[in-house]
This record gives structure tokens, C-alpha cells and sequence, in this order.
């Protein structure tokens, strides 16, 4: 979790990245992918580790990685799959996203320009 708030400090997230700036899975892109991979194999049915995970911040860091980013396959479904572990039988890290509030949505101009349709 540290590790990937160290690199959002460093390059912040591109919510309207539309275009590869280099090959799938290549380079300083798939560290991401990877690193929540981590985070989701680690948190799979133990409890210390989702609250580990909790106390670091690492839930809102693991949401906002939910994402399509065309530089990074499959970043946005072991995202999802992380928040799952994450949450799953733990209600301290269910409350954190209980506790969202929307601040917003999409146009839909916005999502063609990235390719959700």
C-alpha cells in the first residue's frame, strides 16, 4: 500500500488516459497491476491483513485504482477483485465504503472519450 501511494505521489493516477504511452503490460504501468495483485492474494480470507491494509489507507488507495487505463490491462478488475478480499467479513472495511459520498458522475462525453460507451 505504501509502495503504491508512493508512486501516485510520484505519477498520479490518469482518470482520462485514452491512448497507450506504452505497450500493454509494459514498463512502469503493470507495477500498479501488479502491487494490487498483491494486495488481493495477501487479504484473501485473513482478516489481520485486510486490517493491515485498513490502517494504511490502503482501501480509498485500492478504489481509486478501480479504473480502465488503457496502459494497464486488467488494473481495473483486480481492483474490483481486491476491494472484494478487502471487504469480505470485515465490517471495519465495509463502514469505509458505506461511508462514500458521490461527488459526481461521468458525462457521458467524458466516457466515449475514453472508450466506455
Amino acid at each position: 500500500v505504501k509502495m503504491l501511494n508512493e508512486i501516485n505521489t510520484v505519477e498520479p493516477i490518469k482518470f482520462d488516459r485514452s491512448q497507450y504511452e506504452a505497450g500493454p503490460e509494459g514498463g512502469r504501468y503493470a507495477i500498479r497491476k501488479e502491487l494490487i495483485r498483491i494486495i488481493t492474494n495477501m487479504c484473501s480470507k485473513k482478516k489481520h491483513h485486510q486490517d493491515k491494509v485498513r490502517l494504511l489507507g490502503g482501501v480509498q488507495t485500492v478504489l481509486c485504482h478501480c479504473i480502465l487505463d488503457g496502459n494497464n490491462p486488467y488494473l481495473l478488475e483486480w481492483s474490483v477483485f481486491a476491494l472484494r478480499m478487502l471487504l469480505e467479513n470485515n465490517p471495519e472495511n465495509q463502514e469505509i465504503v458505506r461511508s462514500l459520498q458521490a461527488v459526481g458522475k461521468v458525462s457521458e462525453k467524458d466516457a466515449q472519450k475514453i472508450g466506455v460507451s
